[in-house]
């Protein structure tokens, strides 16, 4: 009876499912194999597709975030992965049900319908995977408005009261366009910036954008600049009107103010993509100019004159460039005889006063304000010629000649454009401005001179920028009806065609940097030639046979970041070059009879071909024949045998001439220069032996280790710990063999290592199960201010309590960890210590003190994460800034206020925020002061 009982029941459940179609059950029953496989490859490609957008999520760093559609998206994908798991089990347990011959065909019919429900649901989430084109990332930190330097703008002054009116225009909906026009140097720019920077702006506008337009502006520049402010990556091979759609898809939904500072000419906005400002989405332009028609050419609503400062606010602005000698009853009246022939100009102003700081000698200032009342100074009618009169005035009062020739060098730079110290040290010292073992740091000293007579400003990362103005005045200067050598400067004007071959003649400098230049003159004739700038045109493929032949004076030669192939016999004739700076695939010049080179940077893409071993030797053979090389960047040896080659042939490198390097070893990666600047950088990867004697060398004198897509490395002290005691910075990427960053367990002798390391990165490294492992010596690590993590997907935990490890960072400032999927705590608590604690006492003495140097602490996608420390509350005296970013098991914050009295700033989404625990509702009060909620950007 039993057995007729278990033939039949299939007949009952098939009778029961009548009600639906019948094939289809059957189907489940049938095919149940075949459509779990099925299952399986659709859900691999989802879940590859899942792990490419969370790598893109990861790529951008703190700097980005998911949107609100891929987020979504995601958290989609993690549920039916979890569905999924549990039919695998489900399946596993049928197979075996099945060899042994007892089928439920009820249970397998359940099975194969949901096998088919979840096929169905990974096929339309795939079709429904966020778009790679501005779907995947927003910038999660894009503020509202990106913080400018600017000086500050006091109350009831003329620069206020400008400030003042352009908000008033900004606040009245019929305004939808303001123009800001005066002269150059009036203060149009610093009341922008002001504008920029105001918190009324962020209240009234979900995004502020700022681009520089200058003179030489061009269309693909004006939307490269809208578009970092959305972290859109737009390629130089895509059109204008590509460009512009697609900011446009970003602006059309948002309520924005559009800053144009410094426009020459009318721009159509449409073509660059900027939505139609109406009414209804309450976007604004701001725009400045030196010409009143250009704001009538753009229709504006309203223009607002920038005047010059009163009498008051100039004395005033004065007083605090030149500093309190102003106050010297002897130099007083000449000081405020010296501002009236400023003319209430603030450029003019900040310049002249820059040029008389801190100077007490009375027979300076009667000199200075007999210069600036001289004819040649003040019988002039136009304003612009005054004002450059004026400027000049600072420009001679410079100490010496080489630091004037220091400052006019910054003019072949394009305009507005953001100058990096270090470059233009190169530069000097290549033309001879500075020399000797010191010329690093005098060009620094030179630097802030500059910078404090006001000719140069301090701009972001390490570079500095020139007025407008300013730079006009150096060209003017260097013009061939000028006082100084001549300049022929056609720098970031998007020409396809260089000046003819007469302008070359008589030049001292020339600079034809970022252009689109297609050729160049077949043999100039420029014997007085001291630099050229050819770097940043890609377009130029080939230099002519004959084209170094009349340069025998030429110093400075930059062809970097250009699409040359390969260069000419005749650069050999260039015997009194000292700088040379190259991209190209083929260098079969003997630029051993470079004797003089000082500077040599040969930037080479690992994957081209012809960048063999034999031509690595030949290479090698030249280099080691120059003697008087200082610096050496981005020198590709394919194999230990060629820098072998390199160390034990090079004579400059043997008696430690060479002060800096760039050193590339069997490395695959075609961006490494993106990665370092100057200092001494040694870069690996492949499998490359780290034991080699020439490694072991060039490693004990770098500054900096990149280990990139290594094959061998496990731990950094395998590479030996005396060999890594110079290392500043030390980055390790995509290494597959790395498991820990260092691994003290076996070692004989308890030797501190990396103490003067800064900086260490480690991203993409799959294996990596712990960031050190043993007992770390005293010492270790004690210059480390910044840690970054970015997608190790096997770690756990970053610290142990319980050890050492985390006593050893009493400098770590920067604590910041991305795209780790399984990490669970931040700081392991072994021992369970100070259980005491947990509650935020009055006992703030008694706190845990683990890092107390860390400022701001950043954790981004960390899905795993539950904690910052279980169970305890830490003290850090020094933390300014928590971010929290896509991490939903971070229930609760390890501090409170008193725990962290300098906390300013706490990041995250507002719904997260809302969600925490607290130990009681005075500390969430006290800390939601200085909580700042990450906006989710709506998508186009």
């Amino acid at each position: 009876m039993e057995s007729l009982v278990a033939a039949i029941s299939p007949v009952f459940v098939i009778v029961k499912w009548l009600g639906d179609p019948i094939i289809r059950r059957i189907s489940y029953i049938k095919n149940l194999e075949k459509n779990f496989k099925n299952l399986n490859e659709k859900a691999s490609l989802l879940y590859s597709r899942r792990d490419d957008i969370k790598g893109e999520i990861s790529r951008h760093g703190s700097k980005g975030t998911a949107t609100n559609e891929c987020e979504n998206w995601l958290k989609k994908v993690e549920r039916l992965q979890d569905k999924v798991n549990v039919i695998e089990k489900e399946f596993k347990v049928e197979k075996i049900c099945l060899m042994g011959w007892c089928p439920d065909v009820s249970l397998r019919l359940k099975l194969g319908k949901r096998i088919d429900e979840s096929t169905n649901l990974i096929i339309d989430l795939l079709e429904k995977s966020p778009s790679w084109v501005g779907g995947v990332v927003v910038d999660a930190s894009t503020k509202i408005a990106e913080p400018i330097p600017a000086p500050t703008i006091e109350g009831n002054t003329s620069t206020d009261r400008t400030l003042q009116k352009i908000l008033g225009c900004i606040k009245d909906i019929k305004k939808k366009k303001i123009g800001l026009w005066g002269m150059g140097g009036v203060g149009k720019t610093t009341v922008m910036k002001s504008l920029n920077n105001s918190s009324e702006i962020t209240q009234l506008f979900e995004i502020v954008i700022w681009v520089t337009i200058s003179k030489d502006w061009s269309m693909q520049k004006v939307q490269n600049e809208i578009a970092k402010r959305f972290s859109l990556n737009l390629g130089s091979y895509e059109s204008n009107d590509n460009m512009a759609r697609r900011i446009y898809q970003e602006l059309e939904r948002k309520k924005f103010i559009l800053l144009l500072d410094d426009m020459w000419e009318k721009i159509e906005l449409d073509n660059v993509g900027i939505p139609h400002i109406n009414l209804e989405n309450g976007s604004k332009i701001v725009l400045t100019t030196r010409r009143l028609q250009v704001c009538k050419s753009m229709d504006t609503d309203v223009e607002i004159k920038v005047d010059i400062l009163s009498e008051e606010e100039a004395w005033k602005l004065f007083q605090n460039k030149v500093g309190d000698v102003v106050e010297n009853p002897s130099i007083q009246s000449l000081a405020k005889d010296v501002i009236k022939e400023c003319d209430g100009l603030p450029l003019s102003i900040i310049v002249v006063g820059g040029s008389l700081r801190k100077e007490a000698n009375v027979h300076v200032w009667k000199n200075a304000l007999n210069e600036l009342r001289s004819p040649t100074t003040c019988e002039i009618e136009d304003m612009e010629e005054q004002v450059f009169k004026r400027l000049k005035f600072s420009f001679d009062r410079l100490n010496n000649e080489n630091t004037k020739n220091c400052f006019l060098y910054g003019a072949l730079y394009p305009e507005d454009h953001e100058i990096p110290i270090d470059k233009l040290i190169e530069y000097w010292r290549g033309e001879g401005f500075i020399r000797g073992a010191g010329a690093y740091d005098k060009g620094h000293a030179i630097v802030k001179h500059l910078i404090d007579a006001s000719l140069f400003e301090s701009a972001k990362t390490d570079s500095v920028k020139m007025h407008d103005v300013i730079r006009d005045l150096a060209l003017r200067i260097t013009s061939p009806t000028g006082e100084g050598c001549r300049f022929l400067v056609r720098a970031g004007v998007r020409i396809s065609e260089p000046p003819r071959e007469k302008e070359w003649e008589n030049v001292e400098r020339i600079s034809l940097m970022h252009n689109e230049l297609k050729s160049l003159p077949q043999s100039p004739y420029c014997l007085k030639l001291l630099t050229l700038l050819l770097q940043q045109n890609r377009t130029l493929t080939k230099i002519p046979a004959s084209f170094f032949d009349h340069m025998a004076s030429l110093r400075v030669l930059d062809l970097s970041d250009t699409g040359i192939e390969s260069l000419p016999e005749s650069i050999c004739n260039l015997l009194s070059l000292r700088l040379l700076h190259v991209s190209c695939h083929e260098l079969r010049v003997r630029i051993s009879r470079l004797s003089l080179l000082e500077d040599l940077r040969i930037r080479v893409d690992p994957y081209d071909g012809r960048w063999d071993e034999s031509f690595a030797n030949y290479m090698t053979e030249e280099i080691c024949s120059l003697r008087e090389l200082t610096h050496l960047g981005f020198c590709y040896f394919p194999n230990v045998e060629c820098l072998e080659q390199f160390v034990q042939g090079s004579l400059s490198w043997k008696e430690k001439h060479i002060k800096t390097f760039q050193i590339v070893v069997g490395f695959c990666d075609p961006n490494f220069w993106l990665y370092t600047k100057g200092g001494r950088a040694l870069a690996l990867g492949g499998k490359v032996t780290t034991h080699a004697n020439a490694i072991v060398e060039v490693l004990s004198r770098a500054d900096a280790l990149y280990l990139i897509c290594h094959g061998g490395v496990r731990d950094l002290l395998e590479m030996g710990v005396e060999n890594l005691n110079e290392l500043k910075k030390c980055i390790i990427k995509r290494c597959q063999e790395m498991v820990a960053v260092m691994d003290w367990n076996g070692l004989q002798e308890e030797t501190t290592a990396l103490p003067n390391l800064e900086l260490l990165d480690l991203n993409s490294l799959p294996n990596l199960r712990s960031l050190w492992d043993g007992s770390m010596p005293p010492g270790t690590l004690s210059s480390l201010t910044k840690l970054e993590l970015t997608n190790c997907n096997k770690l756990r935990n970053l610290f142990s309590w319980g050890r050492t490890n985390l006593q050893q960072l009493p400098n770590l400032q920067e604590l910041r960890v991305w795209g780790c999927d399984e990490l669970e705590e931040i700081i392991v608590n072994e021992e369970e210590k100070v259980d005491q604690l947990q509650h935020d006492g009055d006992d703030d003495d008694a706190l845990p003190l683990l890092l107390p140097k860390l400022r701001q602490l950043n954790l981004f996608s960390l899905p795993q994460l539950g904690s910052i420390c279980k169970g305890v509350s830490l003290a850090f005296p020094e933390l300014e800034e928590i971010e929290v970013n896509w991490c939903p098991n971070i229930k609760r914050l390890p501090v409170g206020i008193k725990k962290a009295p300098n906390l300013r700033k706490i990041r995250g989404y507002r719904e997260w925020w809302e969600a925490l625990e607290w130990e009681n509702d005075a500390i969430k009060q006290q800390l939601q002061t200085v909580f700042v909620a990450i906006k989710r950007w709506q998508q186009s």
